[in-house]
């Protein structure tokens, strides 16, 4: 594994890198990442998840990352590396985030946030792209107080990527991933659909997801998956006299007795209770 080092006397630097493919690695600075375009394979302290435009995230001196981008896709992305003290001089021996979050610069409590912002893949919802972008324009024309400009920027992308960590991302707040698994869900409720298929399809890895799908949603990927299946037998049982049996199966349910127990679990009633008070014979 390598280790990136660098010292600028500006103690800040900003770089465009085109389709590279990064080896593992860790840093002995922090790097806020912004990926403009394309997608990769993205493995981050042990995990393995997909990056893919509009995606963004933060390490610090005590994480591992590394990406190859996808084939066929043109991968680009903005780094903005920088020490403390480009922040704030008092944080020149800052080697973890946690160190920046509770610095009055910022006034975070770490033990507040909802996500680990080191371990998290954001998502931007198309505010940020125009900033990173303008970071990266001060930085390349270096016109007078650029320095100045880019520290602002800096503080206010991280700023609001903390307030995400802090408050969970939600599906309202257009989470790609989530969405993609409910879909992934509804299209494969009746068959076999386990998070570890759902994980393979989407290119995450299956803790990444679940912690995702949970913090989105509030429920777990196999609570929603058994709400999806037992609503399509109540749909079937309300409104056809296929045998139980039958419908239980059609659902995705081959194990009659682990149906009953279920279905009785969230709906109060067996399957044929159910059917019956809905006047269908």
């Amino acid at each position: 594994m390598q280790r990136h080092d660098w010292k600028y006397p500006d103690c800040f630097a900003l770089s465009m890198s085109v389709n590279a493919n990064i080896e593992l690695h860790r840093h002995s600075y922090f790097e806020l990442v912004y990926v403009l375009e394309g997608k990769a394979k993205h493995h981050i302290n042990g995990t393995d998840m997909l990056l893919a435009e509009g995606d963004y995230f933060v390490m610090d001196t005590t994480g591992v990352h590394g990406y190859r981008p996808c084939p066929g896709e043109s991968f680009r992305i903005i780094n903005c590396c920088f020490y403390g003290e480009f922040l704030d001089a008092s944080l020149a021996s800052a080697e973890r985030l946690d160190t920046i979050i509770e610095h009055p610069l910022l006034g975070f409590c770490a033990d507040q946030l909802r996500l680990r912002p080191t371990e998290t893949i954001f998502r931007d919802d198309g505010i940020l792209r125009p900033l990173v972008e303008q970071m990266f324009h001060e930085y390349t024309t270096r016109q007078p107080g650029y320095r100045a400009a880019i520290r602002a920027q800096l503080l206010y992308l991280l700023i609001s990527l903390l307030r995400r960590a802090a408050e969970g991302e939600s599906p309202d707040a257009g989470h790609a991933l989530t969405h993609s698994a409910i879909a992934y869900i509804e299209k494969h409720a009746t068959a076999h659909c386990t998070l570890e298929d759902a994980a393979a399809a989407l290119n995450y890895s299956p803790p990444y997801l679940s912690r995702r799908f949970k913090l989105d949603t509030g429920t777990t990927f196999s609570a929603y998956l058994q709400d999806v299946r037992i609503k399509n037998a109540c749909r079937l049982l309300a409104n056809t006299d296929l045998p139980i049996e039958r419908i239980a199966n059609m659902v995705g349910y081959r194990d009659m007795k682990h149906f009953h127990r279920i279905f009785r679990r969230a709906k109060g009633q067996t399957p044929r209770e159910y059917r019956t008070a809905r006047n269908i014979k």
